[in-house]
């Protein structure tokens, strides 16, 4: 799987915890070649809400950031594993 879609897919994970205009607008950026502020968009969406992610959708982060860049600076990082739910 390409890395775009693995960000769609990503994104298309918190449907139902998140709203939709927020994972609308944050895949968004991917059609303007933005996967680096598509993937940051995403995460802010996912601390400001406190949404709960599961290790795999951690992992699956921290991989794309990566990839991308590193995008997402540390705190984001540290905030994201503070949201790892056992039960996810």
């Amino acid at each position: 799987m390409k890395d775009l879609e693995r960000l769609r897919v990503l994104g298309g994970r918190f449907k139902n915890r998140l709203p939709d205009q927020d994972i609308s607008f944050s895949l968004g950026y991917i059609d303007f070649n933005e996967a680096p502020l598509a993937l940051d968009a995403l995460c802010n969406y996912i601390c400001e809400h406190d949404v709960e992610v599961s290790r795999e959708e951690y992992g699956e982060i921290v991989s794309l950031n990566e990839i991308f860049g590193s995008p997402l600076g540390k705190k984001i990082i540290s905030y994201l594993k503070n949201l790892i739910s056992e039960d996810r």
